[in-house]
């Protein structure tokens, strides 16, 4: 358990610093562009995101599960057999897909409601490439358990696209539109990264080895999972084309509309997504070390409780920060208050997602691909009925509560399928609903201590607010819900 508590806190470190550089890209964005522009980049951008899903998303995990299992086995040359499969299929994947993309550039263009999208999705197209090679070498890295090398690529990658962006807003200032800076800075540092990717791959003892055997195991694994996560991004996706319609639509100007969705998946929904960082990390140690037990044949009942509490502990204490000071964390880094709205209003979304991100990173460790499929289809459609009917009436907020729905309907689906796989008592996998409860009195306390500190600076409210209300939360959920007992802080266990 150390040596997992010792790769938790590495990765959390790098990860961290991964989260502030790309906090900080944003906020040079936000600040740089105009809301519409920034509309245009999450719209081109949603788009992009099904690209890199359909080549980079279910492979990598596949490699990395079934990797576990191969070093566990002892079996190295399969596992360097498996990413060279891998790397082939994702590299011909993303060439053949770019193509289409050229040739049939006036069916691309329809999709969009400004012409600059598709020319920034040009742009975009050689990160689309590279990121066949950078995702799937960081998989194979990822079953080995070389967390350094893994996070180290990921951070590398986030430097290069601040630094790259820094030098165009700053330093070059080129003379064409400044909409297309956030493309060039992520095109140049998926390159970048790749080269990483490469090097560490190597370092790590891989070789380029590829055998058909591989291929078969590789896509069963890989199948279920792509299909979740290109569904998740297509439907967000969808979301982001058909909204600014329905906003308009239903009153809304162009422009207003464009504005709001740039609030709101510019600036408000990434800030939603910070504690998921943390839960990132948890997965990425978790993965690798559910898969490796059950393949020697070990319980890990242990490794899901604790995984599913901490998330549980994570989201609920950011929850009522985000309620009471959404509006001044806006002002105070993006200079964006009116996003604050919104920030406040999805605040609750956060306890599900998080629950969710770590629920389906266990079942895809525990071979239950298949059933997150099903499960994902669940709740996705809910959630499209709702904003696609409750739009007329709620405008963007109808998106926000889909926000929370859909998590939350593919985390119970999830939660019920990890029990009867392993076996787990209900309470093991659902006791962390109770960390909810804890938001009311956070946030009657951080309202109150809001109160006291409006006459001073934006920066010392919200320090003085946030430390007070973090301090509350632990103390009540330390005496009263026993953490230290949940999580065994002075014992021992096997599992």
């Amino acid at each position: 358990m150390n040596k997992i508590i010792k790769s938790f806190a590495l990765v959390t470190i790098i990860g961290l610093a991964t989260r502030f550089l790309s906090f900080i890209f944003r906020i040079i964005l936000s600040r740089g562009i105009s809301s519409y522009d920034l509309g245009i980049y999450q719209l081109t951008l949603s788009v992009f995101m099904i690209l890199i899903t359909l080549t980079s998303s279910g492979i990598p995990l596949a490699i990395s599960r079934i990797t576990s299992d191969y070093q566990a086995m002892g079996r190295k040359k399969d596992s360097d057999s498996l990413a060279s499969t891998g790397l082939i299929v994702t590299f011909c994947g993303a060439i053949v897909i770019s193509l289409f993309i050229i040739t049939f550039s006036g069916i691309i263009k329809t999709l969009f409601a400004e012409s600059n999208c598709y020319q920034m999705l040009l742009i975009l197209l050689p990160a689309f490439i590279f990121s066949a090679v950078y995702s799937t070498l960081r998989g194979s890295i990822w079953g080995k358990k070389r967390f350094l090398e893994y996070s180290l690529t990921e951070l590398i990658e986030e430097i290069a696209a601040l630094a790259t962006l820094i030098l165009l807003f700053y330093v070059i200032k080129p003379q064409f539109d400044k909409v297309f800076f956030p493309a060039i800075s992520i095109t140049v540092s998926t390159i970048i990264a790749s080269f990483f990717a490469v090097f560490f791959y190597f370092r790590t003892g891989g070789h380029i080895t590829c055998t058909k055997s591989q291929l078969k195991p590789l896509m069963e694994t890989a199948s279920p999972i792509t299909f979740v996560r290109v569904l998740s991004t297509v439907s967000s996706s969808i979301l982001a084309l058909i909204l600014p319609a329905r906003l308009v639509t239903f009153g809304m100007t162009k422009v207003d509309a464009m504005s709001t969705i740039g609030l709101v998946n510019g600036v408000a929904f990434p800030l939603l997504f910070v504690p998921s960082s943390l839960i990132s990390s948890l997965a990425l140690v978790m993965v690798p070390e559910i898969s490796e037990k059950l393949a020697k044949g070990e319980k890990c009942h242990s490794h899901v409780k604790k995984s599913i509490m901490f998330s549980g502990i994570i989201s609920a204490i950011v929850i009522p920060i985000y309620i009471i000071l959404g509006k001044e964390i806006c002002d105070f880094i993006f200079n964006k208050q009116e996003a604050g709205i919104y920030l406040m209003a999805s605040a609750v979304a956060i306890f599900p997602l998080c629950l969710n991100q770590i629920s389906v990173a266990i079942l895809n460790s525990i071979g239950g691909e298949k059933y997150g499929f099903t499960n994902f289809l669940i709740g996705v459609s809910i959630a499209l009925f709702f904003v696609i009917f409750g739009t007329p009436h709620l405008s963007i907020f109808a998106s926000i509560i889909s926000m929370f729905l859909q998590p939350t309907i593919i985390f119970i689906l999830n939660g019920i399928r990890i029990k009867k796989i392993l076996g787990m008592e209900t309470a093991e996998i659902f006791k962390p609903l109770m960390y909810f409860l804890l938001v009311i009195p956070t946030s009657v306390i951080g309202l109150f201590i809001k109160f006291l500190t409006e006459d001073m600076t934006i920066f010392m409210q919200l320090m003085i607010t946030t430390s007070i209300m973090v301090v509350f939360f632990i103390g009540i959920a330390w005496c009263f819900i026993d953490v230290k007992k949940e999580f065994n802080l002075k014992t021992k266990q096997n599992n």
